[in-house]
C-alpha cells in the first residue's frame, strides 16, 4: 500500500498533500460499507466518490476535516475535473504507480533508473 512519504500536491484552498493511507483507505472502506477494490471498481468519477477520496486523502494533514468541509475545498478551487484528476493521482501512488510524487517531486524520465534504450 501507500507509502508515507508519497503524496500527490493539490492546490485548493492552500497547498495541501493528498495521501491515501492505509488509514484512510479503511475510512472509505467505512464510509462506503465496502472493501477498496469494490469502491474502486466502480471509478472516481462521482462527485461524492471524489469528495470522499479527497476526505480521505486529506486526513493526515487534519484529522477533524468533515466531508462537508471537503465540499467545500472542491468548490474553493471550482475546477472539479482538476479534483478528480489529483484523487486519480492519489489512487495510483497508494496503489504503487510510478506516477506518483514524494518530498523529491515528481519522477520524470530523467530521474528514473535505467538508460530507456532496449
Amino acid at each position: 500500500m501507500s507509502n508515507k512519504h508519497q503524496y500527490i500536491t493539490i492546490e485548493l484552498d492552500k497547498p495541501r498533500k493528498l495521501r491515501l493511507t492505509t488509514n484512510a483507505l479503511c475510512e472509505l472502506e467505512d464510509l462506503f460499507d465496502k472493501p477498496i477494490h469494490e469502491i474502486l471498481m466502480d471509478g472516481a468519477k462521482g462527485l461524492r466518490t471524489v469528495r470522499a477520496f479527497l476526505w480521505a486523502g486529506l486526513l493526515h494533514e487534519d484529522p477533524e476535516l468533515t466531508l462537508k468541509e471537503t465540499g467545500d475545498l472542491i468548490d474553493h478551487k471550482n475546477d472539479f475535473l482538476y479534483v478528480q484528476q489529483k484523487v486519480t493521482e492519489a489512487i495510483d501512488c497508494a496503489f504503487g504507480s510510478d506516477q506518483g510524487k514524494n518530498e523529491e517531486g515528481p519522477k520524470t524520465r530523467e530521474n528514473q533508473s535505467g538508460t530507456g534504450k532496449k
